[in-house]
């Protein structure tokens, strides 16, 4: 029960950090304006806001109705595989938890917005938000501790050499 508590906590307070950095951003910058919040940086990074339609990559522009299915499905499966797992550690729950507190944040947005408003920029790469940062994060965390939990198959072991 306690380490759902603080599960659910991380994740209602990644997406309100999230909800808490957008409305800073939309409250300071017009749709499309830049700026550099450290003129050193300019050339690397800025504050750029734009209202995404789509996903990652700007996939599945003018989706809504189906990227909060998506969203929703998601947040669900998380859900299962916490109620499953959950005694497996406090890496897994973490990693629930951070990717569950980023799906919420633009699933709030998109509810709310129709869009998503993305805003860090670092060149190179796209716009992106804080809940995009929680989603990958959460996301490799999970992928790391999955992995970890993984025995090796007897095909592994046979190949492992000895040590002296």
């Amino acid at each position: 029960m306690r380490r759902s508590l603080w599960v659910g906590g991380l994740a209602l307070g990644i997406a309100l950090a999230d909800q808490v950095a957008k409305a800073l951003v939309t409250s300071v910058l017009p749709v499309d304006a830049s700026l550099a919040p450290i003129p050193a940086l300019d050339a690397i990074f800025s504050l750029t806001y734009v209202r995404n339609t789509g996903m990652a990559l700007s996939l599945l522009r003018d989706s809504n109705a189906f990227l909060i299915l998506v969203s929703l499905v998601m947040i669900g499966v998380l859900l299962v595989l916490y109620r499953r797992l959950h005694e497996e550690g406090p890496w897994l729950s973490l990693a629930i938890g951070v990717q569950m507190g980023g799906a919420l944040g633009n699933l709030i947005d998109r509810l709310r917005l129709g869009y998503v408003v993305d805003y860090l920029h670092i060149r190179g790469l796209p716009i992106f938000n804080v809940a995009d940062v929680a989603i990958a994060v959460g996301v490799l965390a999970l992928a790391l501790t999955i992995w970890r939990m993984t025995p090796p198959s007897a095909e592994d072991s046979q190949h492992e050499v000895p040590c002296p």
